[in-house]
């Protein structure tokens, strides 16, 4: 790279603003590409196994399951399931509010803002 052109960066690098310039960053990150780190490249490499792969899940429920430890593998066939072990716990009149929960909660924090 030229010196002039060194300059030219340097001289639309420093009107930036702090926010444009990280912006500006991560774009030169993304042009070099990155390098992935040695857990990276493992996953990376396992992945070509498709002994180790697992799925496809035809719900978010088996998926959940798959992701289970032994210990908690072997809670779940104890108690029946994982899942619904605070069940007891659940007010089924509140229930209808739950598609709706997030967004609320949303809704109340940034409200005055």
């Amino acid at each position: 790279m030229t010196t002039a052109t060194k300059e030219r960066i340097i001289n639309k690098v420093e009107s930036l603003s702090e926010s444009d310039a990280l912006m500006v960053l991560d774009f030169i990150d993304d042009i070099q590409g990155h390098v992935p780190n040695a857990e990276t490249i493992k996953a990376i490499e396992e992945s070509y196994n498709p002994a180790n792969l697992i799925g496809p899940f035809d719900n978010m429920k088996d998926f959940m399951k798959s992701l289970l430890s032994d210990d908690e593998r072997a809670f779940t066939q104890k108690s029946g399931s994982a899942f619904g072990s605070l069940n007891k716990y659940a007010n089924p009149e509140l229930m209808p509010q739950e598609k709706s929960a997030w967004e609320q909660a949303m809704f109340e924090k940034y409200a005055d803002r």
